[in-house]
């Protein structure tokens, strides 16, 4: 408990957690407890749907040459596959903390830890992104004109997405290139 150091290797870890809790694979576990009572159809930790394969976003190299897919399996600590119509879904769930179409998928109190500052008290915080629970920013100066606005961001060798919600004005933000 001294200092604190970003690690996609610690997702990983936690990811396989799940897998022996529950008995079955991340990616299953993910799609019963979240994908599924969201109607999130296109989204999956695994490019195993129609709705995802068939769809999947094509890279190009700087001469113009068509690139292979990148099919990712860090799952945990990335390589979700989802679509902005699948997103909105679960920018919903946020912003309503933790209910969707009258169910309740996530505790508010869970949503308000995972997007609390974690590791604050650390003699050697080398981060100016207080990080939450899954989140890499949970208060960010340059937003708080906004509220309390947490955010998630995310690169492969050809894609990156940015996810930012305020649930205290009800509004997000989600890039993707």
């Amino acid at each position: 408990n001294e200092r604190y150091y970003y690690c996609n290797t610690g997702f990983i870890l936690l990811s396989d957690v799940v897998r022996r809790i529950v008995g079955t694979s991340f990616a299953a576990a993910t799609d019963a407890s979240l994908f599924t009572p969201l109607g999130m159809d296109a989204s999956s930790f695994l490019p195993d749907k129609a709705a995802i394969s068939n769809r999947l976003a094509a890279a190009y190299s700087t001469d113009g040459e068509r690139q292979p897919p990148e099919i990712l399996n860090a799952q945990g600590s990335g390589s979700m596959y989802s679509s902005a119509n699948d997103l909105t879904k679960y920018i919903q769930m946020i912003i309503a903390n933790g209910q969707f179409q009258g169910q309740s998928l996530v505790s508010s109190n869970g949503i308000d830890t995972m997007t609390t500052p974690q590791l604050t008290n650390l003699p050697l915080n080398v981060t100016d992104n207080p990080q939450g629970l899954g989140w890499d920013n949970v208060s960010d100066h340059r937003l708080r004109y906004a509220g309390k606005v947490f955010w998630k961001d995310g690169a492969t060798l050809y894609h990156s997405a940015f996810l930012g919600i305020s649930r205290q004005i009800g509004y997000a933000a989600l890039l993707e290139q």
